[in-house]
């Protein structure tokens, strides 16, 4: 099995800290949004039998970014 994922993640994250031995605080905000959008992928998935399979997956775009998902089932 061969394909692409697509993936576009916006997160905001805002707070504020306290500074330790005063009453101040820094409030604070963070934007994260992902570069690389785009994943390829290639997996398989083998039965056994009627009862147990077992599935794989790795995926890798053009930067550093890399997965591998595993994952072991059982029918009943």
């Amino acid at each position: 099995m061969q394909g692409q994922r697509y993936l576009d993640s916006r997160l905001t994250i805002s707070g504020s800290q306290p500074i330790p031995g005063s009453s101040e605080s820094i409030d604070y905000q963070v934007e994260q949004e992902n570069i690389d959008k785009w994943l390829g992928l290639i997996g398989a998935n083998y039965n056994f039998n009627r009862d147990w399979s077992i599935s794989m997956e790795y995926g890798q775009n053009g930067s550093k970014k890399r997965q591998f998902i595993s994952s072991l089932t059982r029918r009943f």
